[in-house]
């Protein structure tokens, strides 16, 4: 049974030290991780041990933005 790909979208930009807020929700703190260390420069590892691949990646107006995909053999 085919379940789909499993993607996550990650933005990234500089926010002055006060304004800092955290969005979460039981949903992402159940199922998703909440860091990724790059591995090998095209490959991200989350803290389980699952690599996620680069499928998009851009930096502009200093905003970065990526999206991981969940690998096959994770």
């Amino acid at each position: 049974m085919d379940t789909g790909v499993l993607q996550v979208q990650l933005c990234q930009e500089a926010i002055p030290s006060g304004h800092i807020g955290l969005t979460t929700s039981p949903l992402t703190l159940s199922t998703m991780p909440w860091m990724w260390t790059l591995h090998s420069g095209s490959q991200y590892v989350d803290p389980m041990g699952r690599f996620w691949r680069i499928v998009h990646h851009i930096k502009e107006n200093g905003v970065e933005e990526l999206i991981l995909e969940l690998m096959d053999d994770s």
